[in-house]
Parts: C-alpha cells; structure tokens; sequence
C-alpha cells in the first residue's frame, strides 16, 4: 500500500516541478520502467492539465469581463531582450528542453501556448523533452552506474532555498 502512495505523490509533484519528481523517484528507488512512467506520467498530466485549463481560463475571462481595446505600453530591459531572443532563437523547443529543470510546468506550459497554438504539436514538444530528461537520469543511474543522487538533490535545495526565502 505504501507503494501506491509513493507513486501517487511522485504523480502529483511531477505536475509542477519535474525535477523533484525525478529526485522522488531516485529516493524511493524506483525500477526504470516505473520511474520513467511515473514522472513522464506525471509530467504529461501537467501539461494537459495546464494547457486546458488556460485555455478554460482565458474563455470565463473573456465571457464575464469584456475585452477592453488598450495600448500595452512594455519596458524594454536587457531581460526582455534575452527572452524574445531566446524565444525566437530556440522556439517552443528550447522552452519545452528547459520547462522540465529550471521553469515549472505550469509556466512551461503556458509560454509555449503563447509561442504555438497548435495543442498537439506541444504536447508533442513536451512529451520527447520529458522523455529525454527522464531516460537522460535512468541512463546515468541505472545503467552507467553514475550517482545522479547528489545532482538532484542539490538542484532540490537549491529551489527548497528559494521557496523558504519568499515564504
């Protein structure tokens, strides 16, 4: 029974944060087949969940509240040049090769909607990127017999840092 639980939990934290659902998975010593189903699993459940919702979202808005026809007046910083730079350099793939470790999955998700309207070719997008980083740490773990254990971990308290700073 404790087994379910824990596949359950590594499910539902992979929806938002992939690469704690990867360090999950390495804690509780899932064999390949289950870790890869569980966190690409869960991964996949983000984005349709993600993806859907917005889209739920943006129609209520749109319904309860009329669209308003205003200028949006956007400051030009470095930053938003680094971001329409990499957007239009690396697209929806970039996005989607760095939604799994660095961004979450709901914000992932969302910027690559912004970039494609086509629901599938995202999904698409999004399911080789989880695959890749997936098999990438059950090839080094399982198969390579690196230790990918302190890797993870160091990402997870890094974020765990951050989290406790802004709470």
């Amino acid at each position: 029974m404790n087994d379910y639980w824990q596949i359950i939990s590594v499910i539902l934290v992979s929806t938002v944060k992939f690469i704690i659902g990867l360090a999950m998975s390495l804690a509780y010593n899932f064999p390949p087949i289950t870790f890869y189903l569980t966190t690409v699993g869960g991964g996949m459940i983000g984005v349709f969940i993600y993806l859907y919702l917005w889209d739920f979202f943006l129609i209520v808005k749109n319904k309860v509240w009329e669209p308003k026809p205003e200028k949006v007046q956007i400051k030009i910083n470095k930053k938003i040049r680094n971001m329409v730079h990499f957007s239009r350099t690396w697209g929806i793939y970039g996005i989607a090769l760095v939604t799994p470790t660095i961004i979450s999955m709901p914000i992932g998700t969302l910027i690559c909607r912004s970039i494609e309207k086509n629901k599938w070719h995202i999904k698409l997008v999004m399911f080789v990127s989880l695959s890749f980083w997936s098999l990438l740490i059950i090839a080094l773990q399982y198969f390579f017999h690196i230790d990918v254990k302190p890797w993870i971990d160091a990402v997870v308290n890094f974020f765990n840092k951050i989290i406790h700073f802004f709470i």
